[in-house]
């Protein structure tokens, strides 16, 4: 069984900025509401975490609760 390849930093970053601008863009004032927590975190996260991988992981996972969230709305 072949291992997926790990991204790289770049990557990670491209990723989180996708994910952040589509979020904050977002026509549901919920998400935008709770890009404004994730935004916090992220201050955190740079404060908390020295490594930028880390940071960028974080953030990645931040913005994938959002994403849970938002689908968990759509379906109501």
């Amino acid at each position: 069984m072949k291992m997926a390849q790990r991204p790289t930093l770049q990557e990670l970053v491209e990723t989180v900025a996708r994910m952040s601008a589509r979020f904050s863009a977002s026509g549901d004032p919920r998400v935008v509401d709770l890009m404004h927590y994730v935004s916090m975190l992220e201050r955190r996260f740079e404060a908390d975490l020295p490594d930028p991988r880390d940071q960028a992981l974080a953030h990645a996972s931040a913005l994938m609760v959002v994403r849970a969230v938002a689908e968990q709305w759509q379906l109501e």
